[in-house]
């Protein structure tokens, strides 16, 4: 649950932030991580498998979606900063 509540903010502020489609990169590649990890781990544990599928795409999701967001930010912090000292010294 703690790693889908952190997947979901930061998929919700990339959203708002206008990166729908890096959103829908990390979402799709969840998606087939989720079902190669259910078709591999439910045959060999049953329901106990899909909930490890689960909560492995949840964290993998939660990662992906951190990584993305700071390096977004670092970027655009960095963008910032240098318009600023372009004015500043004009």
């Amino acid at each position: 649950m703690v790693f889908f509540s952190i997947a979901n903010f930061n998929i919700n502020a990339m959203n708002s932030g206008g990166q729908q489609k890096a959103a829908a990169v990390i979402i799709v590649l969840c998606l087939l991580n989720n079902l190669v990890l259910n078709i591999i781990l439910i045959s060999a544990s049953s329901y106990t498998g899909a909930a490890l599928a689960t909560a492995a795409t949840y964290l993998i999701m939660a990662l992906l979606s951190i990584i993305y967001v700071i390096t977004y930010l670092n970027k655009k912090i960095k963008l910032e900063n240098k318009l600023r000292e372009s004015v500043i010294t004009q």
